[in-house]
């Protein structure tokens, strides 16, 4: 096998590596999206065949997973793993796109910040769907540039079908239609453009339907929330609005970039400090070599960023990294530019020169990343990546399968954890426990607890109101408070005669 194929299949293997890596524990905890996902993936395998958006994600992630699924399971574990596939997908896809666009060399780099990026690679083990849109947006850009150069009508037709699945996923990737129209025409392929253009009718027309069987989401629901109205874009304060949002989305790469703990360290840019510098060396070299292309990539990302900073949508979630992930590609693709043509001016004075110097720009640029990743992002997730539900959820899986299991309340921890699905749903045994997810049924008195036994109620280490009121309601119930890095997690109340497990210890 020569290296045109062993090397992108290194750096795939980097990226599942990378991926993979105490998947199950970075990070743990189990959140509401992560429940969306189950509960739309259950749809499908109970034969429902949804078709419809919940709150801003549309069907297709959904059963480009269901096949995982329902072969491996439906834990945490599988969800993650399906999601870190899918991120697989949009490295390969990110290769073969700015192939097209470049050359192998520049692509291989471009392959390579995919798969070794935190903004690429924390998105991929969260469980959920938004990974997609890296996969999503490269595939469009791949077909567009692939007609472009051969013209001919199955690529032109995988186009819009690619271009088509864009409106069935994110409201983010709702342009990826117009995307694709436009790099036609900018590439002068003004024909194939307007056979694109008829062949979105049909999708247009099914796009249509699903919004109009769900019209408040799409206008005062979710999604039509983040979306300005008529009167409001007339309004000075929405454009001056709108102009921040724009300055604050070109800087987040550079300066500061999202403030969400769970798919950022807050405040930290979204590529690395190396890859930052390459990222302005690859504009400014197509600047002074291709300026069609770079016009053409950087419009794109404008296009693509779009959504994302709607004057609607509250400040403090701008930037977003999930809502700009269409232009990950195109950012890869800029930053591999500035990579490769320096390396290719420093080969003209020395190949070992630029041979030392390429593998310490991708020694360094992985160490920044799997740093930030492995050791700068879990002590900002909740209560330091100690998982509530899950530390909970192991516990109770040592027990009896048919002891009854109760909680006192929820969401004790930080950022709302533990949530009762999230416990719920990593329970081995979910026959008879629905109790525990249906809407504010919380046991608080001696009455809620039924008769039999075993049985176990979970309560917050705070609430000693409720744990006092248990000692009362059953002396002979045994009290063991639950620990996971020096921390009090939970309080459980074991009414029955069997012996008690004792409860795994996390390090």
């Amino acid at each position: 096998m020569n290296n045109k194929k062993i090397l992108p299949i290194i750096v795939l293997a980097i990226y599942f590596v990378i991926g993979l890596w105490k998947l199950n524990d970075l990070p743990g905890e189990w959140y509401g999206d992560i429940s969306n996902v189950h509960e739309y993936v259950l749809e499908i395998l109970n034969g429902l065949w949804p078709w419809y958006f919940f709150q801003s994600t549309g069907p297709i992630y959904h059963y480009l997973v269901t096949p995982v699924i329902l072969l491996l399971g439906s834990n945490y574990w599988q969800y993650k793993f399906s999601s870190v596939l899918v991120g697989g997908m949009g490295v390969v896809m990110t290769y073969l796109a700015v192939k097209e666009l470049a050359d192998r060399k520049t692509a291989l780099w471009a392959m390579f910040l995919a798969a070794v990026s935190f903004w690429t690679i924390v998105w991929a083990r969260t469980g959920n769907s938004q990974i997609i849109i890296l996969f999503l947006t490269a595939n469009v850009i791949f077909w567009a540039e692939k007609y472009a150069k051969t013209r001919k009508p199955a690529h032109l037709a995988v186009g819009a079908l690619s271009a088509s699945l864009g409106l069935f996923e994110y409201p983010q990737t709702f342009v990826l239609p117009l995307l694709w129209l436009w790099w036609l025409v900018s590439r002068k392929q003004i024909k194939g453009g307007l056979w694109g253009t008829l062949l979105l009718i049909l999708p247009l027309l099914l796009f249509a339907k699903v919004i109009l069987s769900n019209l408040d989401n799409f206008t005062t629901g979710y999604v039509g929330d983040k979306v300005p109205s008529i009167s409001q874009l007339l309004t000075q304060q929405t454009r001056q609005r709108f102009i921040e949002n724009i300055k604050k989305t070109a800087l987040m790469m550079h300066y500061k970039g999202e403030g969400i703990f769970r798919v950022n360290v807050p405040g930290d840019p979204h590529i690395d400090r190396i890859s930052g510098i390459f990222f302005l060396l690859g504009i400014l070299y197509l600047l002074k070599t291709n300026r069609p292309l770079l016009v053409r990539a950087t419009a794109a990302m404008f296009l693509l960023a779009l959504p994302s900073m709607s004057p609607a949508i509250p400040p403090g979630e701008i930037p977003n990294s999930g809502r700009t992930m269409g232009i990950v590609p195109l950012v890869y693709f800029l930053t591999a530019t500035g990579i490769s043509e320096s390396f290719n001016y420093l080969k003209r004075y020395s190949k070992k020169t630029a041979g030392v110097a390429a593998g310490i720009v991708l020694t360094g640029i992985i160490l920044l990343n799997l740093y930030k990743y492995f050791v700068l992002y879990p002590p900002g997730l909740p209560d330091q990546n100690r998982a509530y539900a899950k530390i909970m959820a192991e516990y109770v899986n040592t027990l009896p399968g048919h002891t009854s299991v109760y909680l006192s309340s929820c969401c004790w921890g930080n950022w709302g954890q533990p949530e009762p699905k999230a416990l719920f749903y990593r329970l081995n045994e979910q026959d008879g426990r629905e109790n525990l997810i249906n809407a504010g049924v919380f046991a608080r008195s001696c009455d809620d607890i039924k008769p039999q036994r075993p049985a176990i109620i979970l309560n917050s280490p705070q609430d000693l109101e409720a744990i006092e009121n248990w000692r009362n309601c059953f002396p002979r119930g045994e009290v063991k408070t639950h620990q996971a890095g020096g921390k009090q997690v939970f309080v459980s109340v074991f009414l029955g005669q069997d012996k008690i497990p004792e409860s795994k210890q996390p390090q």
